[in-house]
């Protein structure tokens, strides 16, 4: 082409969650040279975002349609009014809220191509998360949403199996691309540990273990909290922090008052500081019994720590067992206890996992080799569609 090809990168808003961040940093990483793109939230901009604004900041126009709701029926017009105007050659969509509106409205627009990332197993959350009539209903929408799409990006081969498997979606349609970090952006947020720690008062020296998750019983926190008592029986100075909110908060609190270690617990709840929590961790878990590619675990790697995670799909593709991190089974609270005092009894190994961590995710989970794969992708989708 001789012009730059024209994205909308379409998020159902651009703010802190992982689809935001993914999208974000794909929209940041593309060769502004070859791909022009412009950044549209369904959602209506709320007050200071840093992620909007860092967008604005590398010269990315943002957005915002200005709708309420998911079944705000607005959202279709003024999407396809808004395409009729910009005249995109891709259209790529992230969430299932914006698959659904933005694939459709792509199509009535003419956009000659749509592309989907999934990030998640999508029908396990749906069927999880959801009341029967609920999950039905969303499931047919995910199946509409797909068929809009020309290619469907799984960030990981464990989404790949979920969408063929379970979803019955032709493996020719799917193209795996690993989720990438954002290292510029990880480096400016980070801030000295011990300001987080002061917040906390802990003592110099208090090992300090966590977690940054949404309260919903996939990311299996009570199993955190049952290996969270194992070790403290162990190891009574330990200090655990889980930052997130959801449906499942009170119940992790009321499990932590039963268990009688609420002094060595720190919930605290939505934080905007994310990074700088994670920079604050000697040891980052993830207890989760389903994930796509969790990026607070390659953020965790990124900053140097060594993780924890389950041997679920995505999780078990970011962590290599015994050098960048400890893989345990889900479900099984001993199991996690045992690989956190594994690593806290050995600060050499933590030290050793952590740079191999970080190791990885410069060679393969950063954001400018994520963007250098969606834009092969981008090319060929150009070509065979002849679009010039």
């Amino acid at each position: 082409m001789k012009r730059p090809a024209r994205i909308l990168q379409v998020n159902p808003a651009f703010n802190n969650d992982a689809p935001s961040q993914g999208a974000a940093a794909l929209a940041k990483c593309l060769d502004p040279a070859e791909f022009h793109v412009t950044a549209v939230s369904l959602r209506p901009r709320l007050g200071l975002n840093g992620t909007v604004t860092e967008l604005e900041a590398s010269g990315i126009q943002h957005v915002s349609l200005g709708i309420d709701g998911f079944f705000d029926v607005r959202v279709l017009a003024r999407l396809v009014q808004f395409m009729r105007r910009v005249r995109p050659d891709i259209v790529h969509t992230h969430a299932f809220r914006a698959d659904l509106w933005a694939g459709l409205a792509a199509r009535m627009a003419g956009v000659p191509i749509v592309v989907s990332s999934i990030r998640n197993n999508d029908w396990d959350c749906f069927r999880t998360e959801q009341p029967f009539p609920v999950a039905r209903l969303a499931m047919a929408g995910s199946k509409i949403a797909v068929s809009f799409a020309d290619i469907l990006i799984a960030v990981s081969e464990g989404v790949r199996e979920h969408l063929v498997s379970v979803q019955k979606i032709s493996p020719v349609k799917i193209r795996v691309i690993p989720n990438g970090v954002d290292l510029e952006r990880l480096g400016r947020l980070r801030s000295p540990p011990q300001m987080i720690r002061g917040q906390l008062n802990l003592a110099p020296g208090t090992p300090l273990v966590g977690t940054l998750a949404v309260f919903k019983p996939r990311k299996g926190l009570s199993y955190l909290v049952e290996a969270a008592r194992a070790v403290l029986s162990r190891y009574p100075y330990v200090h655990f922090l889980l930052a997130g909110d959801g449906p499942e908060r009170e119940a992790v609190e009321k499990q932590i008052q039963r268990l009688g270690i609420a002094r060595n617990m720190h919930l605290l709840g939505f934080r905007d500081d994310a990074i700088a929590l994670v920079d604050a961790l000697d040891i980052y878990v993830l207890p989760s019994l389903f994930e796509g590619f969790p990026r607070s675990v390659l953020e965790a790697m990124g900053l140097g720590k060594p993780v924890i995670v389950t041997d679920i799909g995505g999780s078990r593709e970011a962590v290599r067992h015994g050098a960048s991190g400890l893989i345990v089974p889900p479900r099984d609270p001993q199991g996690l206890a045992e690989a956190i005092c594994r690593l806290l009894e050995s600060p050499q190994l933590r030290k050793s996992m952590g740079e191999a961590g970080r190791q990885a995710v410069q060679e393969c989970f950063n954001a400018r080799i994520n963007a250098a794969s969606h834009q092969e992708l981008y090319r060929e989708l150009l070509r065979v569609k002849e679009v010039t």
